[in-house]
């Protein structure tokens, strides 16, 4: 994993956002866990090689409130994930507590 970065470090329990990683042309799949090691869902939007590089963008969302850490995992061409990964903090919040008006 070279970097990975969601589009916002504030997003609304429930709703989508994307995050954006950038690998070495060698790796075949991302995975991503919350902070106690479980997978979480995702949906890939694009996958682009640029050059020696892939630029993968992901939808997800996080179902529940607080200060979240998604760690990103990358896999080799033969699917055994590396030991280096990249966590991104992310703070979940509801709707209620955020200061939104609506048209």
């Amino acid at each position: 994993i070279i970097s990975a970065k969601a589009d916002s470090k504030i997003v609304l329990a429930g709703q989508n956002f994307n995050i954006t990683v950038i690998t070495d042309k060698g790796c075949s799949n991302i995975a991503f866990e919350n902070e106690y090691g479980a997978d979480l869902g995702k949906t890939l939007i694009s996958k682009e090689v640029k050059g020696d590089t892939i630029e993968w963008v992901y939808s997800m969302n996080i179902g529940s409130k607080g200060l979240r850490t998604v760690t990103v995992k990358s896999a080799d061409a033969s699917g055994n994930y590396s030991d280096k990964t990249a966590n991104i903090k992310i703070t979940v919040v509801n709707i209620n507590e955020c200061n939104l008006k609506l048209n």
